[in-house]
């Protein structure tokens, strides 16, 4: 009984130290945590699917809707490699057809595209809390589209720009070590493939994607 009244006094000693869900970052210093900015859906309506005409804008659904997919290129010709990364295509309630990424040269991926920036970017509804409603990621009806462009780094001048877009969808981001030179880079899309119902996959073009919106 003792011990257990002493180890009561000692943790409510520590808490009135640290902030409750403090965590120690890489560099052993507490920091809050930041959580991820949850997509709200019901903003953001899922477009028709059955519509053909809207594969454009569905596109851009998926692209706002999620903050991560995979992202693969290739060196020299060899096996393709993915990985990982999360992205943004603004702050949540002001979608844009552009898409950011910070990334760090530490990565593989960022190694590869400084000499071939060609790469593909796929996204899913199914990385979505309840996405697809228990579907299969694989069903044609759970939403997926894969961006087809060539990644350049981002401008000082808009270097402010992509910070919001992307510190403002992963907060996280922002108190990341210094250390590690994360860099922002735009995926300058060419071409989507969207698969979101049966009948097979769409192909879209570049400018069809930037022309949609999700606010009509």
């Amino acid at each position: 009984m003792i011990a257990l009244i002493f180890s009561i006094l000692l943790a409510s000693g520590n808490a009135a130290r640290i902030k409750p869900g403090a965590r120690m970052s890489s560099e052993g210093i507490l920091a809050s945590p930041r959580r991820l900015l949850l997509p709200r859906p019901t903003q953001w309506p899922k477009p028709d699917p059955t519509d053909r005409d809207t594969a454009p804008k569905m596109a851009r659904w998926i692209s706002h809707i999620t903050t991560w997919g995979t992202l693969s290129t290739s060196k020299d010709g060899g096996m393709p490699i993915g990985g990982i990364v999360s992205h943004s295509d603004g702050p949540w309630e002001s979608p844009s057809p552009r898409v950011f990424f910070y990334l760090t040269p530490m990565d593989e991926l960022v190694q590869i595209i400084s000499e071939n920036p060609r790469v593909s970017y796929t996204l899913t509804e199914a990385s979505l809390p309840h996405g697809c409603r228990g579907q299969d990621p694989e069903n044609p009806a759970c939403a997926k589209a894969t961006l087809l462009g060539s990644m350049q780094a981002v401008s000082e001048k808009e270097q402010e720009l992509a910070k919001e877009a992307m510190f403002t969808r992963h907060p996280e981001m922002e108190a990341w070590p210094p250390g590690h030179h994360f860099q922002l880079w735009e995926l300058k899309v060419e071409e989507i493939h969207l698969l979101d119902w049966y009948g097979g996959m769409k192909t879209i073009k570049g400018e069809d994607y930037r022309d949609a919106s999700l606010t009509n």
